[in-house]
């Protein structure tokens, strides 16, 4: 089954060496900020950036007597990305010490480019490529058009950046982003039902 699945019989360690290989000039640095980005640790400042979003949102819709709905929304957005991101670091804990697939610099000889030193910790599924994919799913119904494609860029780049770094195969980032965003959707849709109830009732009162 791990050869289907994460080992793609042998289409991973072939994507992880096309995306490890190519190095041009001042990649690594960009590479190195993007994944540093998407660092579980960046969960205070994204959400400071997002209630202050909020905040201008709400007084705008206020404006035009849609205060309420845009609260709701940027409320979601918040508890999407919080529950999501708790789950979300307790759920890929777990996998990691579940899997304890190692990662590329174990397997792989010297001579790779490894952002870190090698055997620092376990390979699947990618944290920063799910916390990535939590945050653009929380944002997601909020954002314009433009936005979103910014946000999908923004998750893609941070699985780039992981394998560019030699810190996870492809894999690793496949799976971290399914486990972020079935978290984050969860989330989303639990508390969509529970504001759909809540209308109801505060409707049906006389």
């Amino acid at each position: 089954m791990k050869r289907v699945l994460y080992d793609w019989y042998g289409g991973n360690m072939w994507l992880f060496h096309v995306i490890n290989d190519f190095r041009p000039p001042a990649w690594n640095h960009f590479m190195r900020l993007v994944s540093a980005a998407s660092d579980h640790r960046s969960f205070a400042r994204y959400v400071t950036v997002l209630c202050a979003i909020g905040v201008a949102a709400v007084a705008r819709a206020l404006v035009r007597r849609h205060g309420e709905a845009a609260a709701f929304r940027w409320f979601t957005v918040l508890c999407v990305f919080s529950l999501g991101t708790a789950l979300d670091h307790s759920v890929v804990h777990a996998m990691k010490m579940w899997f304890a697939w190692p990662r590329p610099g174990v397997v792989l000889p010297p001579g790779r480019y490894i952002g870190h030193a090698r055997g620092l910790g376990t390979s699947f599924p990618s944290g920063h490529a799910s916390f990535a994919t939590v945050l653009a799913v929380a944002v997601w119904p909020t954002a314009p058009f433009v936005i979103r494609i910014l946000l999908a860029t923004g998750v893609a780049l941070v699985c780039v950046s992981r394998v560019s770094l030699g810190l996870h195969f492809p894999a690793d980032v496949v799976g971290g982003v399914l486990v972020g965003w079935l978290l984050a959707t969860f989330v989303q849709r639990m508390l969509g039902g529970l504001w759909r109830v809540v209308t109801r009732r505060r409707h049906a009162v006389p």
